[in-house]
């Protein structure tokens, strides 16, 4: 892998490890005790990251909610991939009317509507919550596994250790999952990372808009979005979850890039 293929290992191993550990040396109470004659101060070593407009230390509500956002992409991207996969593989396998139902009908009519409005009006009618959120992220990331899957199977059952196995009678089903699989689902990984990203920030995206998870539970998003009035009083209230926020998206997309060069043998270097 690249350098910076390791730095975004780097950066999201470090992010899963404050997100495991962190909570562990953190207790519940901290992320929610309020001391209301503290409130907007600035970072000390007390609290290095300062409180908020609530008394409340940031540092701990950002420990937790790392925890929230990378469960939240972890499922997201767990329950899309495998439903794109799925769904990819009998389109781009099978062909024929089911190809032109999956293909040509569901995924224009999802991509029909702009993602991140569709997901808005799936919490907004479901209601906010982190099984509803989900849910919501679910319905609008499947579709481009699915399409990046049936692209990868259109050109590899077209090889010939495809058809050489067709000719000996291997059945469909080991023809799919023993040669056409192995060969078509490099891309779904490297997209997998990237779709990380992608969840994490739509998740912040719905709680900065009141749609995401219920307080008191801590996320970026909802932290962003009551620091958004309080930016001359408590500019560390904006600082630390937007910087936060921005070296995950990051680490996961240099974590991206270096497993697309990785996992290609004409960009991997000799």
């Amino acid at each position: 892998m690249n350098l910076t293929g390791r730095i975004g290992a780097a950066i999201v191993a470090g992010l899963v490890l404050l997100a495991v550990v962190g909570p562990l040396c953190i207790s519940p109470e901290q992320v929610t005790y309020q001391d209301l004659e503290r409130s907007f101060d600035p970072p000390s070593w007390a609290h290095p990251m300062g409180l908020d407009e609530n008394g409340r230390d940031i540092f701990a509500r950002v420990v937790y909610g790392a925890r929230v956002s990378l469960t939240v992409g972890v499922i997201v991207v767990l329950v899309s991939a495998t439903i794109g996969l799925l769904l990819g593989l009998l389109s781009g396998y099978v062909g024929g009317w089911l190809d032109r139902f999956i293909a040509g009908f569901w995924f224009n009519v999802f991509l029909a509507f702009p993602g991140i409005l569709l997901a808005i009006a799936t919490v907004a009618f479901l209601g906010a919550s982190l099984t509803n959120l989900i849910f919501a992220l679910c319905v609008i990331g499947w579709v481009g596994y699915a399409r990046l899957i049936r692209a990868q199977v259109l050109k590899v059952r077209e090889y010939d250790f495809v058809l050489a196995a067709r000719a000996l009678g291997a059945s469909n089903v080991r023809i799919l999952f023993r040669h056409i699989l192995p060969n078509a689902i490099q891309p779904l990984i490297v997209q997998a990372s990237l779709g990380m990203a992608g969840a994490i920030l739509a998740e912040a995206s719905l709680s900065f808009l009141g749609l995401g998870i219920p307080p008191p539970t801590p996320s970026w998003g909802a932290m962003l979005s009551d620091a958004r009035t309080h930016f001359a009083s408590g500019w560390h209230m904006t600082v630390f979850p937007a910087a936060m926020m921005t070296l995950t998206v990051l680490g996961f997309n240099l974590l991206g890039d270096g497993l697309r060069e990785w996992l290609d043998p004409k960009q991997r270097p000799r």
